[in-house]
């Protein structure tokens, strides 16, 4: 079934703003914002249902909005998690077109998002000093934590949208 252009402009619009509140509600809890990246969710929901340029637009307006409003992600930190998101909603997009099913979809996404993430604080914070990959792998090992958290919630939430 084929949507409708206001109901991908629905959607993008309320996972953009999940985007600001939902990281708003995870720092209640001490340290859980480290764990837990809440941008992940909705910019990967936005993607698997909207497509991949929803995905994206999603990532854009969401974290642009959120850095306005909260400050999160600071100005250092904001081109990292800006490319990391729109890769992310992306290759969601995409892998969910070609019903590579959620599970796998979700950590493919993930993955290629914590890639682009890593080389662009690579490239940022030691441009020409040391190795390219250990940034890449040491953003992808912090990660995990999020990434469990994010093949829990999809699956359930793909299943609830399946029903309604």
């Amino acid at each position: 079934m084929e949507m409708t252009d206001s109901k991908k402009t629905m959607i993008w619009s309320l996972c953009a703003a999940l985007c600001v509140a939902l990281p708003q509600i995870v720092r209640i809890i001490p340290g859980a914002d480290i764990v837990y990246r809440a941008m992940y969710l909705p910019v990967l929901l936005c993607g698997a249902v909207c497509g991949p340029w929803g995905g994206v637009l999603c990532a854009f307006t969401g974290t642009c909005v959120a850095a306005v409003i909260s400050g999160s992600p600071t100005v250092v930190l904001f081109p990292v998690a800006l490319t990391e998101l729109i890769v992310m909603g992306f290759a969601s997009g995409v892998l969910m077109r070609r019903k590579s099913g959620p599970v796998r979809g979700i950590l493919l996404a993930v993955f290629l998002g914590m890639i682009a993430g890593g080389f662009v604080a690579a490239a940022l914070f030691s441009p020409g000093r040391g190795s390219m990959v250990l940034w890449v792998w040491a953003y992808v090992m912090l990660g995990i934590p999020a990434i469990v958290v994010q093949l829990v919630l999809m699956p359930t939430i793909f299943k609830a949208l399946d029903y309604s």
